[in-house]
């Protein structure tokens, strides 16, 4: 999608259009009327293209085979070894740049994501989880969306988290250090269970046992001691200050998210990390506060749940494109 983001009333007006146009079932008038609703404002051809891209997105990771078990075949990835990996990811960038998304595929999140998935060892596709145990006897759970280069030597052990969340519990080793880098910087362990999230220009470190020295791009040299029971934050909007550990930093590990008088509009934005296409929520609910437990791995259902529990309901016009709106 582009840098800005329309409003989700008119978000929903075109995936309307949109449902309706690719149905083959619209009339020349309606076309006729599409077209006016288009040119009636700068916005309405905004959201247009953002429907267009959502639809284009989807297509080319879920409706091409190619690009299905490419991006599955990553979960074996490392026991096959990274060339073969690498094979597989380049055809279905192949296949994604010769197919609707054109060119600009390796600018889409689509895109994006096959290059993290090219360049790692295990990864996990929108929705998807895993769970390995690395040759030192290190264990590693690999949350959505997650790409994740090892890179062990005689001096030290090294994981590069190129996208996404991982769930670490170290195995001791006195000669070699354990570290996990991120684009935000770098995490050593010190005999430790921890989680690291690298969203969205920031990674985020929640610390359950033994304690972290956390180095931020940005911050001191020394960096800072995350003890176990808090989390820390770092990246591009500056480096935040220690809080203490809750159950939602790394209650995905479990298969569920849990919220306390959270707003609706996070609480979906959780969710649409689990779930392929686009999600989200209209400005009249979004401040509508939520409490509760919901599995992460059937988003249907928690949407399900939200409407039995909040006054809203569930508007689909795409497969791929859902918005909860004010009943």
């Amino acid at each position: 999608m582009g840098a800005a983001v329309a409003d989700n009333r008119v978000l929903e007006a075109a995936a309307h259009w949109y449902a309706l146009l690719s149905s083959g079932a619209a009339s020349e008038h309606e076309r006729a009327r599409w077209q006016a609703w288009l040119a009636a404002d700068p916005s309405h051809r905004q959201a247009w293209q953002q429907v267009e891209d959502v639809g284009a997105q989807f297509d080319a990771l879920v409706a091409q085979p190619m690009g299905r078990e490419a991006s599955m075949a990553g979960l074996d990835a490392a026991q096959r070894g990274r060339r073969n990996r690498r094979r597989l990811l380049m055809v279905a960038l192949m296949a994604g740049a010769t197919g609707i998304l054109g060119l600009s595929v390796a600018r889409s999140p689509v895109g994006r994501r096959t290059w993290a998935a090219w360049q790692a060892d295990l990864v996990t596709p929108v929705g998807g989880s895993h769970e390995a145990t690395l040759a030192d006897g290190t264990r590693i759970q690999l949350n959505t969306d997650t790409a994740l280069t090892v890179d062990y030597t005689r001096e030290q052990r090294r994981l590069v988290l190129l996208r996404g969340e991982i769930m670490i519990a170290t195995a001791p080793d006195p000669t070699r250090t354990f570290v996990v880098d991120t684009p935000e910087g770098r995490l050593q362990a010190l005999g430790t269970r921890f989680n690291v999230q690298s969203v969205d220009g920031e990674t985020t470190l929640a610390v359950l046992e033994g304690a972290v020295q956390a180095h931020f791009v940005g911050g001191p040299q020394a960096g800072y001691r995350v003890d176990a029971g808090m989390r820390m934050r770092g990246g591009a909007q500056g480096i935040g200050t220690p809080a203490t550990l809750s159950a939602q930093d790394h209650n995905w590990t479990r298969g569920i998210l849990q919220f306390e008088e959270a707003p609706l509009a996070r609480v979906v934005a959780e969710l649409a990390r689990y779930r392929r296409g686009y999600l989200g929520c209209a400005d009249e609910i979004s401040a509508l506060r939520v409490t509760g437990t919901f599995p992460l791995h059937d988003t249907d259902h928690a949407l399900r749940l939200l409407s039995e529990a909040l006054p809203l309901r569930i508007s689909q016009p795409l497969p791929w494109w859902t918005t909860l709106q004010p009943r």
